[in-house]
């Protein structure tokens, strides 16, 4: 299995919770997808993004509004597809910088992985009520990072109880793509770890491959057959798939099974059939 593209190499890529959902945002596709759950099926719903919400640094989701991150300033919407009630804030210097962005328990998270700590503040724009931690190593390498959504937070997390502040994509292991929840990034103690349903990561950018049967095959008669095709596109990449057909004036007779991919605009030149013999 191919790895998933992490965040810093998919600007505008970048999962949230907002309510009672999981959001996926695809600023390359201008879409997202909203779930009830990463680690089913259920409840999957694709919607388009607004062009003000497009090509975003970071999103943090909340329970009454997504905040979306540009350099050093912040957005502000209730919604991204129709970029509702939106406002436009800068961001305390202190608050600038982050590799990654989430919000739980009223509090916004920012992990700088360099330094090897995270931040929470109540208010990125006043930096108010701010603590700087310890990241602990074993959560500094996620791929992406989000908080829960809001029928899970039951409080705030303190030393007696478990609540998951904190979600993170694992890089792809031997038992595939799955990620985990913890209570506290300063410490190496989870509280669950899940594994990405299919349906889902087939919405992250990476893994797949790409594949075709071209057997021999008989044209004595029609013929229908239909093939599965799973691709690695990055973001901002362009994929073309070109299949010859034959035609009797503006009548297509036969579509060669003999399917191309590539990334050329311009079709292939190259007859796949046999020549007529003589």
């Amino acid at each position: 299995m191919s790895g998933i593209i992490p965040k810093s190499e998919a600007n505008g890529t970048d999962i949230c919770a907002f309510n009672n959902y999981y959001y996926i945002i695809r600023s390359d596709l201008c879409c997202y997808m909203r779930t009830s759950g990463l680690n089913e099926s259920s409840d999957i719903s694709i919607f388009s993004l607004h062009p003000a919400c497009q090509n975003g640094d970071h999103y943090i989701g909340g329970d009454s509004y997504f905040h979306i991150i540009k350099g050093d300033s912040c957005r502000r919407v209730t919604n991204l597809t129709t970029d509702g009630e939106s406002v436009v804030y800068n961001l305390h210097t202190k608050c600038q910088g982050g590799d990654h962005y989430f919000a739980a328990f009223g509090y916004f998270y920012i992990i700088f992985r360099k330094k090897g700590t995270y931040r929470r503040t109540t208010n990125m724009n006043y930096d108010l009520h701010a603590e700087e931690h310890t990241l602990h190593s074993n959560n500094s390498e996620g791929l992406y990072y989000w908080g829960p959504p809001y029928y899970k937070r039951n409080g705030k997390p303190n030393g007696s109880q478990l609540l998951s502040c904190c979600y993170f994509l694992k890089p792809v292991s031997k038992w595939g793509v799955e990620f985990c929840t913890g209570p506290d990034l300063s410490k190496d103690k989870y509280t669950a770890v899940y594994s990405v349903h299919p349906s889902v990561l087939n919405f992250l950018p990476g893994y797949g491959y790409s594949s075709v049967s071209i057997e021999k095959e008989s044209w004595n008669e029609a013929t229908e057959e239909e093939e599965l095709l799973t691709f690695e596109l990055k973001p901002n990449e362009s994929l073309y798939l070109w299949q010859y057909k034959l035609c009797h004036g503006h009548e297509p007779v036969l579509y060669c099974c003999d399917l191309k991919i590539n990334n050329d605009p311009n079709p292939p030149t190259v007859v796949p059939l046999h020549p007529a013999q003589p």
